[in-house]
């Protein structure tokens, strides 16, 4: 009977040979070291839990090392979205930087001002398109010619699908005073 020990008294009551438990076997001895430290172990469920006095025990629970599958599949899942969205948004901000180039390289263009501004329209679709920016239309860049300057207005957002309903929706906008020297 759990609780009664013949022949020995110990502190802890409940514990005294684990004989109700089935520990006392020999196949458990050297997890459970001399049966004078048995009330020392925290016992729930007939599995040991650790030892009382602050030790670890190695053994039936050894602390776990490592991530479990789950944990493994959750990162990969992680990693693969993070690397799809990298994938579809690193081009739309390339194709950025190249209508930003069209725009700056414009200023560098001799008498410019002096062109109409339909002129000037022609000119920067045909830089983008030999650069290959094909989500830029000819309606979204707009130039307005007054005496002396010219304003350039690029706006426009890229619509891309990212992964099934899913899409991405950039917005970008570029502007450009050109004043004639």
């Amino acid at each position: 009977m759990l609780g009664t020990c013949p022949r020995e008294s110990f502190g802890r009551q409940g514990v005294c040979h684990l004989d109700e438990l089935g520990l006392k076997s020999t196949r458990f001895s050297h997890y459970l070291g001399s049966p004078r430290e048995w009330h020392k172990l925290i016992i729930t469920d007939n599995r040991i839990i650790k030892n009382r006095s602050g030790g670890e025990m190695n053994g039936l629970l050894a602390k776990q090392k490592g991530m479990t599958l789950t944990g493994w599949m959750t990162v990969v899942a992680l990693v693969i979205f993070f690397a799809l969205l990298g994938m579809r948004i690193i081009p739309i901000y390339l194709e950025n930087l190249t209508v930003k180039d069209v725009v700056e390289a414009l200023e560098e263009e001799p008498l410019i001002t002096k062109r109409s501004a339909q002129e000037v329209k022609s000119m920067i679709m045909k830089r983008l398109d030999i650069n290959g920016v094909y989500d830029l239309k000819s309606e979204h860049v707009t130039v307005k010619k007054s005496p002396g300057v010219m304003k350039i207005d690029i706006t426009y957002t890229v619509q891309k699908k990212l992964v099934g309903n899913m899409e991405l929706l950039i917005s970008f906008s570029e502007q450009k005073e050109l004043i004639s020297n």
